[in-house]
C-alpha cells in the first residue's frame, strides 16, 4: 500500500514523507518477521543461523536496492533552470523497480515457507 501511495505522491513532499515513513514501518515490520521466522519454522539449533542469514540478506537487498535506484536515478536526470534535477520518469521507475522486487522477494518467501512445511520430518510416514 505505501508503494502505491509513493506513486501518488512523487509531486506533493509532505503526502510523500508520510508514505515514507510507512515504508520505514514496513521495513522494521520485515526485520521483526525474520526474527519471528526463525524462532517458528527454525529448529532450536539453528535459530541464530537463520536469523542471521535473514539479516545479511536483508542488508544486501538493501545495499543492491540503493545502488539499482542511485543509478536509475542518475540516468534519467534532466536540466532545469540549468541545474540537474531527477526526472519523474526516474523516481517513477525507480519505485517500480522496488515494487518489483518486493513482490518477486514475497514470492520466494511463499514458495519457500510452503516447500518448508511439505519437507517431511524424522519419523513421518512420508519418508
Amino acid at each position: 500500500m505505501a508503494t502505491i501511495g509513493m506513486y501518488f505522491s512523487v509531486s506533493q513532499f509532505y503526502a510523500a514523507l508520510v508514505v515514507a515513513a510507512l515504508l520505514g514501518f514496513t521495513a522494521g515490520a520485515i526485520v521483526t518477521s525474520g526474527f519471528n521466522m526463525a524462532t517458528s519454522v527454525a529448529p532450536i539449533a539453528s535459530q541464530g543461523v537463520v536469523t542471521g542469514l535473514v539479516q545479511v540478506m536483508l542488508a544486501i537487498g538493501s545495499v543492491v536496492m540503493n545502488m539499482v535506484g542511485a543509478a536509475v536515478l542518475t540516468s534519467t536526470t534532466v536540466f532545469v533552470g540549468g541545474e540537474e534535477e531527477n526526472s519523474a520518469a526516474g523516481v517513477l521507475a525507480y519505485i517500480a523497480i522496488a515494487a518489483g522486487s518486493f513482490v518477486t522477494a514475497m514470492l520466494a518467501a511463499a514458495v519457500l515457507a510452503r516447500w518448508q512445511r511439505r519437507t517431511p520430518t524424522a519419523g513421518s510416514e512420508d519418508q
